[in-house]
């Protein structure tokens, strides 16, 4: 409740300081999906997970190449352990992460622009969930359907991250493609902005 909080404060605040500046305010989200099947040879165990993430944001546009916001994530997540044909054990979870970002408009081609997105993700430590906290920089390419509406996909599996996880003293970085050099349908990120 309190991080729900917190995002309504940080999007009336955008509000009212784009009211002053020759900032534009704009509104919107993003979905993601994600199916990742690990198969464990040593104890001949299969893991199966999906998740569904949903990203709403609020934002500004500042001076047309520089956007400031943020992303309250709410994701949802089921992982099945199989052993042989049969299910050993099956974890469901819900996550909720803060994502303050800053994105820079590096190239336009007509109504395409290509950004370049540095971001902060912040996951609160909760019963199910570890606290994590990490920073990333990827690239996210835009196409304005008019004065107002603007589609975006971000290329989460082209850039670069850093993360830690507080709860078990994990660091972990990414470089390109999810890990395994392999591109998962999770790597990639689809959305729509409003620009009012």
């Amino acid at each position: 409740m309190k991080l729900l909080y917190k995002a309504l404060v940080l999007a009336a605040s955008i509000f009212a300081f784009s009211q002053t500046t020759s900032a534009q305010v704009y509104i919107g989200g993003s979905l993601s999906m994600a199916s990742v099947r690990q198969d464990k040879v040593q104890n001949e165990k299969t893991t199966c997970s999906s998740s569904l993430s949903f990203d709403p944001e609020v934002g500004y546009l500042y001076k047309d190449n520089w956007a400031f916001g943020g992303r309250l994530s709410i994701a949802y997540t089921n992982s099945d352990i199989y052993l042989g044909h049969s299910v050993d054990s099956s974890n469901k979870r819900y996550s909720f992460s803060l994502v303050p970002y800053a994105a820079y408009k590096a190239l336009t081609f007509g109504s395409f622009s290509v950004w370049t997105e540095g971001s902060l993700r912040i996951v609160p430590s909760r019963k199910y969930t570890d606290g994590v906290i990490g920073i990333s920089i990827a690239p996210v390419l835009s196409y304005e359907l008019g004065e107002h509406f603007i589609l975006r996909t971000g290329l989460n599996f082209a850039g670069l991250s850093l993360a830690r996880n507080f709860d078990r003293g994990i660091t972990n970085f990414r470089l390109f493609a999810g890990g395994e050099d392999i591109l998962k349908v999770g790597d990639i990120t689809i959305g729509a902005v409003y620009r009012f």
